[in-house]
């Protein structure tokens, strides 16, 4: 601290690989529209490790008691990796094996990211008249290298003996923010703001098959390059009241957001998709006495559909299975609504209690 500036910086370091993590799983993947690959049954061994080391910092300036001024930054690098052993078995309708394999596996990767941020708050002079104005950039690099290589085969598993899968990801976030709130009286606060959040991303996934790591080949038909964008824009406002006994507040967010995949490479239609929501929220607590409340809440939480989910390249990697993303599907919107109990204001009995419902009419699943 030197004068009005604060600043503050931490380094850190972190070793996996001196003590590898181990992990084991088991599945079952059952197809029931009555073909011969029945039920596929897999065994996973994993074991693990990383070397990541980050920097931070924080600095702020406060030139007088109605501004304050605040830079961060950060910067992190992390390699990856892990070996597994997988043993795969496809039965028939009868319960027969119709194929079963052993293959190992080895995963690399390297992951970079930096980013900072701003923001500027200014108080007009009395509690709770606040204006905030912030911004934020990340950056992150994510680049991936997979290979299987089957040891055992019995039957005829539909798979090559050697597959290699190799990705090149990254993104840029850009989230510019304001936020104000005014007090009017002890009853009536309000809160409105605007926030816009751009998330651009890149990815590069090659596809190499082959009967082993020298002669493993690019198929250029299952290449996929592209971007993929998502942008929100929001604007919300909030009313808070504190009469009596009572509180209460509600607000409303509307959101629009633009997302979507446009390829570089691979024989996929380019796809757009606007949503435009609105985003409600209510609450309201009743003070049985100064250390005991009621209260009641509804909640809209929306949830969206990430780049897995929406992305149409089909993986081929495990043997007897493929998975594919739908490009069609719209946000989640789930409803909450709680009632909840509180006390502290006995010297025998303190605590509370709450039940929750929420119900969600269009679930993304797997």
């Amino acid at each position: 601290k030197a004068n009005k500036v604060m600043l503050d910086a931490t380094v850190s370091y972190n070793n996996g690989g001196i003590w590898p993590r181990s992990s084991k799983s088991d599945s079952e993947t059952e197809d029931l529209t009555g073909g011969p690959n029945h039920l596929l049954r897999t065994h996973n061994r994993i074991k693990s490790g990383w070397d990541y080391v980050g920097v931070n910092f924080n600095m702020s300036w406060e030139p007088d008691s109605l501004n304050l001024f605040t830079l961060s930054g950060y910067y992190s690098n992390n390699r990856w990796g892990n070996n597994s052993r997988q043993d795969r078995t496809m039965f028939t309708n009868d319960m027969s094996v119709l194929w079963s394999l052993n293959r190992t596996g080895k995963n690399r990767g390297l992951y970079n990211g930096f980013g900072f941020g701003a923001s500027y708050q200014h108080t007009f002079g009395r509690e709770d008249h606040t204006l905030v104005a912030s911004y934020e950039y990340d950056f992150g690099y994510n680049r991936s290298n997979n290979s299987y290589v089957n040891e055992t085969l019995e039957g005829e598993a539909p798979e090559t003996p050697y597959t290699r899968n190799k990705e090149i990801n990254d993104y840029g976030t850009h989230i510019f923010q304001i936020d104000y709130s005014n007090r009017f009286n002890k009853h009536h606060l309000l809160e409105a703001g605007v926030k816009i959040n751009l998330n651009p991303t890149n990815a590069d996934s090659r596809p190499y098959f082959g009967t082993n790591s020298e002669d493993a080949v690019m198929n250029e038909a299952l290449r996929v390059k592209m971007s993929q964008f998502k942008d929100i824009y929001a604007v919300y406002g909030s009313w808070s009241g504190t009469f009596d006994k009572w509180k209460m507040k509600a607000g409303l967010r509307y959101e629009h957001t633009r997302m979507g995949l446009k390829y570089k490479i691979g024989e996929y239609p380019d796809f757009t998709t606007h949503l435009n929501d609105m985003v409600p929220n209510a609450a309201v607590s009743y003070n049985i006495t100064s250390g005991s409340s009621l209260r009641a809440a509804y909640q809209l939480r929306i949830s969206r559909p990430d780049l897995e989910r929406l992305n149409p390249y089909v993986n081929v990697q495990n043997p007897g299975q493929i998975s594919y993303g739908n490009p069609n599907l719209k946000s989640e919107k789930g409803h909450n609504v709680s009632l909840s109990y509180s006390n502290y204001d006995s010297n025998k009995f303190t605590g509370g209690a709450k039940i929750n419902y929420r119900y969600v009419a269009n679930l993304v699943n797997d």
